[in-house]
């Protein structure tokens, strides 16, 4: 027979308390909410809510206090380093969704206090909460000084224009999911989607791309997106050339890049944009293939439509010149093997004589 000390039958009883007023609190604010409700969901006499947490407003602090531990656990978990907007936005807006989706009462909680004009949430939460805010947009701010996004975007702005997407559907059961927005799949399929749906309309918006500039025969647009693998191990090497190549795509050739540090998210993003060209970045010591890219061709003998007839540029970063030239010339023909147009690339040729053979080329 097991039987429970007193200290465990006290947390027992006090987890059983947090956990119905959470739900109370978070489905009709502290306002709303009568103790009454709360000591009925918990299956407790509500003497023991005020001998436990003394007042409404202390039970609700430890509420928030507990939420925001959770909240704090995940949050560190995410690690947000500096990578390029595209590859960045697109790891933020999966994770913070997939966290609004695991903790929805921190957020119901505080979205009700905010429509109401309550302070009790502001007064409890963590630092942790206002910090986050202010690092992401310091990191934005970062961008547009760097003419990595456009100037005109408000950092503060953009932020709660993200999270705005997300507030329609992190709090809604499968079910509702299902039925009323008519989403098909399992639970985690349909969060997939929507996670996809809000990067894209982050990224790229509603309307279609390069309207009025490049255009087809029978004016059909011209994709002018360019996805790009940069691996991290790319960075460890003097990246000026790399810039220079990437800088001269976007800003002298008009091209919007996607950059991306893996393998299986180039893949992806090849799916969503249909680019006119994919860049691929390399770093050598000896002229051996590096993993990154090892693994893209892989899976690009795997599934050879997804490389087949796009254009590709391949750049090499190296100590020695002789090892970088070795790999360029190795991955140029390996890619021409799988179907694709390798983009030639002379020996010593500057990042921006590059960039302009490659945009003349995907304009044809």
């Amino acid at each position: 027979m097991v039987t429970q000390t007193l200290d465990e039958a006290k947390s027992t009883v006090q987890t059983r308390i947090l956990n119905a007023a959470e739900d109370i609190f978070a489905r009709i604010g502290f306002a709303g909410c009568r103790m009454n409700d709360i000591a009925a969901k918990a299956g407790v006499n509500q003497a023991l809510i005020h001998y436990y947490f003394e007042s409404k407003e202390k039970l609700y602090m430890d509420v928030v206090t507990r939420l925001f531990e959770q909240w704090e656990l995940h949050v560190n978990e995410i690690l947000l380093e500096d990578e390029e907007p595209q590859a960045l936005l697109r790891k933020y807006i999966r994770e913070h969704f997939e966290l609004k989706c695991k903790l929805p009462n921190l957020h119901m909680l505080y979205h009700r206090e905010s429509l109401e004009g309550g302070d009790l949430f502001q007064k409890y939460a963590s630092a942790k909460w206002t910090g986050d805010t202010e690092e992401k947009m310091r990191i934005i701010a970062g961008w547009k000084q760097g003419g990595l996004i456009q100037g005109q975007i408000h950092e503060r702005v953009l932020l709660q224009l993200i999270w705005g997407m997300m507030n329609q559907f992190y709090y809604r059961s499968e079910d509702n999911l299902r039925e009323e927005m008519q989403l098909q799949g399992s639970y985690e399929e349909m969060k997939e989607l929507l996670a996809d749906q809000i990067i894209r309309t982050t990224l790229y918006g509603v309307l279609p791309r390069d309207e009025g500039q490049g255009k087809a025969e029978g004016g059909a647009a011209v994709s002018r997106s360019a996805c790009v693998l940069l691996p991290k191990e790319v960075r460890a090497y003097d990246t000026a050339d790399v810039e220079e190549l990437l800088n001269a795509l976007r800003l002298l050739h008009g091209m919007e890049l996607s950059v991306v540090d893996s393998a299986g998210e180039l893949f992806q993003a090849m799916g969503e944009e249909d680019p006119c060209l994919v860049v691929v970045l390399a770093a050598t010591a000896f002229g051996e293939v590096p993993a990154p890219v090892h693994e893209l061709l892989a899976r690009s003998e795997a599934e050879p439509g997804a490389i087949a007839d796009r254009f590709v540029a391949v750049w090499t970063a190296a100590r020695e010149r002789q090892a970088g030239d070795q790999l360029q010339r190795t991955l140029e023909e390996a890619f021409n093997r799988l179907g694709a147009f390798a983009v030639s690339r002379v020996s010593g040729q500057s990042g921006r004589e590059y960039a302009e053979r490659c945009a003349k080329l995907a304009r044809n």
